[in-house]
């Protein structure tokens, strides 16, 4: 069985070195929030997806950066897509590479930025969802009754 899940969602506005009359020097690394989830230790995470938008419902476009989770690059915009010079929120997706969900074992992962150019960084809610393996009934009552067997097994050679 595989079941997805929401792992957990960033609701941010906006946050950035600089905003129009603030200059700062670029490239500049930002934390725009922390994704916390738990993985059951008897599920198996198979895979992961995020999605969110550049801009948000007051802004509707974002500053120039390349966007991570736990140092995976998910998304990016520039100065040339539609995500820096749209008139409504651009939605974006990313799904992980089995290689790639290493960063999701600990139960959080960090959103990161790194932005390039002038303004704001603009985001709306990003989601975060797993994909976990969960052992299906019948195994799980095969491994009890296994363990069952044994600890009656060693019962009996103590008499």
């Amino acid at each position: 069985m595989v079941p997805s899940a929401r792992a957990d969602e960033i609701v941010t506005s906006s946050v950035g070195a600089a905003s129009l009359d603030q200059p700062a020097t670029y490239p500049a690394n930002l934390t725009i929030g922390t994704f916390s989830f738990s993985i059951p230790s008897w599920d198996t995470l198979i895979g992961a997806s995020v999605s969110g938008y550049f801009g948000n419902a007051l802004v509707p476009t974002t500053a120039p950066g390349t966007f991570y989770i736990g140092g995976v690059q998910v998304a990016a915009c520039n100065v040339t897509d539609p995500c820096y010079s749209a008139d409504s929120e651009t939605a974006w997706s990313y799904s992980f590479t089995p290689d790639q969900l290493a960063v999701l074992q600990s139960g959080s992962a960090d959103f990161t930025v790194i932005q390039t150019g002038d303004f704001q960084i603009q985001t709306d809610t990003t989601t975060l969802t797993l994909d976990l393996q969960v052992p299906e009934p019948a195994t799980v009552a095969l491994l009890a009754t296994a363990l069952l067997g044994l600890g009656l097994q060693r019962r009996g050679a103590r008499k």
